[in-house]
This record gives structure tokens, C-alpha cells and sequence, in this order.
């Protein structure tokens, strides 16, 4: 049914293209009564203009992949994809909707203007049942509701097929693992998921999902999309131009080596060191030793701690003592770091922008130690890309690994809302310890008090 239906929309197109609008109006009304409604029909349903990367692939397939710039049109394709599969694929069946958030699903894939609702077609409008979470089409076909942000909320059902929106935006892998093996009911048309995602920032396991088995991928740019504003494609036409990785990514849905903008994976590797020594002979070893705090707010976020160190002109990232406890617990855990670790001249740097109070604390619990309180002056980002050109220059080594905030550092980038507690604290240790050694490098971007490095 959907091969003959693209064909009848094939042949209205070209109807068109080579008759120009008024004679396609002359031959239109020229037809007989069931022919001009089979044509009406066609020019009323939203799938009708979709372009060649956004028509769902026939034949035998578990995963169709639209991987795609922003604006490529992969939400419509996907909501259309939707309504085809809930109608004509698996009647009667039940699917499974997941993005990011609860409102990502409902304002983008349900409710959105290229959205399941908006895309359906006349007659085939599905209810979207906000107190059970669910969608019904008429024909009895459902679609249950879920977020990346649950994942054990993902492991329970059983069905025949899903769409997942927007990957990059997902925190966990674990998400897209339950959803891959809850799509499993035994179905003569077998089982379907749709894939949609931007990528940007694209973890690995994102971009694995092209090699498995059964996988279409459809790719298009932001340029392949007629429908937008004039004004807005000349301008993301001159962004494409520059060739950087934001423009490969979010406009030609390219995978780019690395997460963020900054830092890479590879980038962090080669800043990397494995002695096989212990952590007190290595921090023993440094001529200073820092410990970097960016205090947490208190706002569910975490205390980034990081135990540096400074040797030969170079900084050594050391050991990540990141704490999710309360003023009273990380305070205490920093106290005794310094016990372990620091030696006397040694410092602890205390970012006081959102914890004041932070100083006093740790003065009452031990008043032998030397603080450094830190007032940042300028944008996270900028004090990010000021560590990062020290890193780009070979000022920065790392010792041996540290997953999370090597992970914070390749997701960076200027919009990011979630503060980086650990990559707060890696950028303030490392601009603090190269401000005065920088070889022509700006001054960090921080003021510091009462400390003579």
C-alpha cells in the first residue's frame, strides 16, 4: 500500500513539475470523480511533500537511523514514519515513544509541528491520553510514552516498534539498551525502530548504532530542507563555508572525532601519562601540589575536588576526590586530602563565587591550611577555552585516567546549563597554576588573594 501510494505522489509531483501550477489545476479538474479525489486525497496529506531522505525505507529492517543537521527534516519523517507504522505496519500493535525529557516528547514528537498529530493523516488523528502517558489511533494501534531519563521505566513493556529522538541528548546508554530489547514482539513484519538525532556531540555507542544489524541510515544536511526561511539558509550557507566542526555537525549531521568543543578523546590521550607509581610517590614527586574546589551549589550538583600538581613547568592532573556530600562532609574530606597529600607551602584553591561561606568552614576544621580564595570574573566558557590553550600547548599532563571529567570535558560547550563541577575545578587549577608561567598566554581569568605563587 505505501509503494503504490508513493507512486500516485511520484506521479502528482511530476504532474505538477511539468504542467506549472495553472495547467496542473486545468488537468486536475479534467479528471473524472474518483481519479480527483484519489489526487485531492494526496494534496491533503502532510506526507505528501516529503523529500527522498525522509520517505521510510520498505523491505526488511530493524533500524532505520536519520541522521541528520538540524532542520533536515528528520522529526517530520520520523512522525510520519510513526503514523504509517501504527496504521498500516502493525495494526492494532503498540510502539514506543522516547526522548529526552516529558516535554521533549510531548512538545517535539507528539504535540510539535512536525509532530505524530500534526503529520497524520485525515481520518487517522491519534488521541493523546496525557493522564495514562499513551497515544491510540483509531484503529486501535498505541504508542506508550517514555523519557531517556528513566531507564528501568524503559525495561518493562514489550513491543513492535519505537521511535528514540534526539540521542545526543540522552545521559544514559542504558536507556537506548532497554529500548532496544523491549522492541521484540513477534510480528510477521518484524520489529522497527526509528532512530532521529543531530550529531552533535555524539557519544560512541550513538555512533555504533549505524554498524548493527538491520540498520538503514538516511543522512541529510540542513541545506536539503526547501521549507525554511530565505534569510536563514543564506546564513547557515556562509556558516557551512567555514568547514568548522559546530557547522559539520549541526548542519551536515557528520560524526566529528570527539564530544564537545574543545577537548577530544584523542586529544586527552595525548596528554596522558601511565608511571607506574603510586599516587603519593607521584604527588610527592611534584615541585607544588594543588587542590582545585568549585563548591557545589547547592542545587543538586556536585563539589568538584581535584588534587593537581605543578612540576617542571608543566600541570599534572592527579586525582579527581569529586564529592556529591553536603558543606560539612566535602569540607571534611578535603581536610583530610591535605593531610595526605599536600605538603607545608602547599595550597588549596576555593572557588567563593557561589559558597562563601565554604573559607570559614574549612578555617574552623583546620586552621593550618592555606587557602586561595578564587573569584571568577568571566563566563565558565571562556575560563574553559583559557585551560584548554594551555592544554593545547603542552602545559598539561594527565595522570593516568579519569573518566568523568574527562567526560565533562568533551562534552563542554558555550550552552551547556548543567554546571561542570569537576571541569570547573580542572580549569581553575590549570589556569591558576599557569598565570604566571602562560610564555605569552593570557592571565587567568579569575582574581586571586593572598598567595605568592
Amino acid at each position: 500500500m505505501r509503494a503504490e501510494r508513493q507512486a500516485l505522489y511520484d506521479f502528482i509531483k511530476a504532474q505538477f513539475h511539468d504542467l506549472g501550477a495553472d495547467g496542473f489545476q486545468e488537468w486536475w479538474h479534467s479528471l473524472d470523480e474518483e481519479t480527483f479525489e484519489l489526487v485531492e486525497q494526496a494534496l491533503s496529506d502532510p506526507g505528501f511533500g516529503l523529500n527522498p531522505h525522509q520517505i521510510m525505507p520498505d523491505g526488511e529492517w530493524r533500524i532505520w537511523a536519520l541522521f541528520m543537521g538540524r532542520g533536515g527534516g528528520k522529526t517530520y519523517a520520523a512522525s510520519k514514519g510513526s503514523n504509517v507504522l501504527a496504521e498500516e505496519v502493525f495494526p492494532g500493535g503498540t510502539g514506543i515513544l522516547v526522548g529526552a525529557t516529558v516535554k521533549d516528547v510531548r512538545d517535539t514528537m507528539i504535540e510539535g509541528e512536525s509532530g505524530i498529530i500534526a503529520t497524520a493523516r485525515p481520518g487517522f488523528v491519534p488521541h493523546y491520553n496525557k493522564h495514562d502517558n499513551v497515544l491510540i489511533w483509531p484503529n486501535g494501534s498505541k504508542a506508550l510514552i517514555r523519557t531517556a531519563d528513566n531507564p528501568e521505566d524503559i525495561r518493562g513493556p514489550t513491543v513492535n516498534w519505537a521511535w528514540a529522538d534526539e540521542l545526543v541528548k540522552w545521559r544514559s546508554e542504558k536507556s537506548w539498551d532497554n529500548l532496544n530489547r523491549c522492541v521484540r514482539n513477534l510480528h510477521e513484519n518484524g520489529t522497527k525502530i526509528i532512530v532521529t538525532t543531530t550529531p552533535k556531540k555524539a557519544k560512541q555507542w550513538i555512533k555504533d548504532i549505524e554498524s548493527l544489524p538491520g540498520t538503514i541510515v538516511s543522512r541529510a544536511s540542513s541545506l536539503d530542507n526547501p521549507h525554511m526561511d530565505a534569510a536563514y539558509l543564506e546564513g547557515i550557507r556562509r556558516e557551512a563555508e567555514t568547514g568548522s566542526a559546530r557547522a559539520r555537525e549541526e548542519i551536515f549531521g557528520e560524526w566529528i572525532e570527539g564530544d564537545g568543543e574543545l577537548w577530544t578523546e584523542k586529544s586527552i590521550e595525548e596528554m596522558r601519562q601511565r608511571p607506574s607509581v603510586s599516587l603519593e610517590v607521584m604527588a610527592k614527586s611534584m615541585d607544588r601540589r594543588y587542590i582545585s574546589v568549585d563548591p557545589s551549589s547547592g542545587k543538586h550538583d556536585e563539589t568538584g575536588i581535584m588534587l593537581m600538581g605543578k612540576k617542571a613547568g608543566r600541570v599534572y592532573v592527579l586525582a579527581d576526590f569529586t564529592s556529591g556530600g553536603n558543606i560539612n562532609q566535602w569540607t571534611d574530606e578535603i581536610v583530610q586530602l591535605a593531610k595526605s597529600y599536600l605538603q607545608p607551602g602547599d595550597i588549596i584553591l576555593l572557588e567563593v563565587n557561589m559558597n562563601a561561606a565554604a573559607q570559614n568552614v574549612l578555617e574552623q576544621k583546620d586552621r593550618s591550611l592555606r587557602i586561595v580564595p578564587v573569584t571568577a570574573t568571566r563566563s565558565k566558557w571562556h575560563r574553559a577555552e583559557e585551560a584548554f590553550s594551555h592544554c593545547q600547548s603542552g602545559h598539561v599532563v594527565f595522570w593516568h585516567t579519569h573518566p568523568k571529567l574527562e567526560l565533562q570535558l568533551r562534552e563542554w560547550e558555550p550552552e551547556m546549563k548543567k554546571s561542570p563541577d569537576r571541569g570547573d575545578a580542572f580549569t581553575q587549577g590549570v589556569n591558576y597554576a599557569m598565570g604566571t608561567h602562560g610564555r605569552g598566554l593570557s592571565v587567568p581569568f579569575f582574581t586571586i588573594q593572598g598567595f605568592n605563587r
